[in-house]
């Protein structure tokens, strides 16, 4: 690494570092505003809210990296135009791509970064803050507001797994059940399905269901069996379906993966939307990466004193960039696109874009 390199990498993580603690901290202030009535009317001691803070913080430097990256990558470039370090560089004969090489690596590293905290830290962190905030502010004082759980699955007793598109938690009812039962070996022997379940006294009662029985190739034995009305034989309690969840944002990789293998069936729309999420995850931490790259060449296009212009101008790739990732997402857990193809089109799209105004840039 010789001192060109060095120059540009330690004014770009000088940009960068500046750039995420910014955002970080207008995050917090934003959502502190947000709930700082609730706060004081639950009376939460400073000591709650500094752990709520401090586990929130690891999800928003997640969320915010990309942007943080974009707006340090527009901001050094500008810079360096401005004072016309660009120019002396590249009369010494230093190519576009040879001053950007040390931004790229650094935002690999920053992928790095994201990848590890989102898989790591994110998981363990994030349900500790998820528990403040709806528990210790959201509900307290708001007793009368319907709370509905999406996407509950439990590892419940003797040895099932059990979901349901949605928890109502003031009605003690469940929509859209699936219910798998394995045997010691982790083979699926039993799946049922219902509409509904109702927890009336002491038991749960589920509605317009289906059940069949399967041998261990997975094959299904006998004729399936309907019924209007079944009593079930669960353990678990509403409360259970409460503690016992995971939500899926909570799971890492691995843990998401393992849920979607041992769970969804192969046509269920749920799978689709899960199979989305799961290679969301592989394509997060890349996001940085393509940011960068498909904001350089407009960095290098911005005229001399315009940093101002490329600070706007990194606010507009950006929305750019969401909207077409929101959308692409949407498409994918709508089934109109395949799960793979939705959580990476964007990357790809813009990537490419990103090689064609390098290529074109001057």
């Amino acid at each position: 690494m010789n001192i060109m390199d060095r120059y540009i990498l330690r004014e770009f993580f000088h940009a960068l570092i500046y750039c995420i603690v910014a955002f970080i901290s207008l995050y917090i202030i934003a959502d502190l505003f947000n709930y700082i009535d609730e706060m004081i009317r639950n009376h939460l001691t400073v000591r709650t809210v500094f752990i709520y803070y401090a586990t929130f913080i690891p999800t928003i430097f997640v969320q915010i990296a990309p942007m943080a990256a974009l707006l340090a990558t527009i901001y050094t470039l500008s810079n360096f135009k401005k004072y016309n370090e660009i120019t002396a560089m590249r009369v010494s004969g230093v190519s576009l791509w040879r001053i950007t090489k040390p931004i790229l690596f650094a935002s690999a590293l920053l992928s790095i970064a994201v990848f590890v905290v989102n898989e790591k830290v994110v998981p363990e962190f994030m349900p500790i803050s998820a528990k403040i905030r709806e528990v210790k502010i959201r509900e307290i004082g708001k007793k009368d507001k319907k709370t509905v759980i999406k996407n509950v699955a439990i590892f419940a007793d003797g040895n099932r797994i059990i979901y349901a598109r949605q928890f109502d938690i003031d009605k003690n009812e469940l929509e859209d059940i699936i219910v798998h039962q394995n045997d010691e070996h982790q083979n699926l022997i039993m799946k049922l399905s219902a509409e509904k379940g109702h927890w009336v006294g002491e038991r749960w009662i589920f509605e317009n269901g289906t059940s069949y029985k399967l041998d261990r190739s997975g094959y299904i034995t006998g004729p399936p069996s309907r019924f209007r009305k079944k009593i079930m034989e669960i353990e678990e309690r509403p409360k259970d379906f409460i503690r016992k969840n995971k939500r899926i944002e909570f799971m890492s990789y691995k843990q998401l993966k393992s849920y979607i293998d041992k769970f969804s069936a192969e046509t269920s729309a749920t799978k689709t939307k899960l199979l989305v999420d799961l290679y969301y995850k592989t394509s997060l931490p890349f996001i940085c990466l393509v940011i960068i790259f498909i904001a350089t060449p407009f960095a290098f296009m911005v005229q001399r004193g315009g940093v101002l212009i490329g600070i706007g101008m990194s606010i507009l790739i950006g929305f750019i960039f969401y909207s077409v990732h929101a959308v692409s997402l949407a498409m994918g857990k709508a089934g109109i696109l395949p799960p793979l193809f939705s959580a990476w089109f964007s990357n790809v799209f813009f990537f490419v874009a990103g090689l064609y105004f390098m290529k074109k840039c001057r």
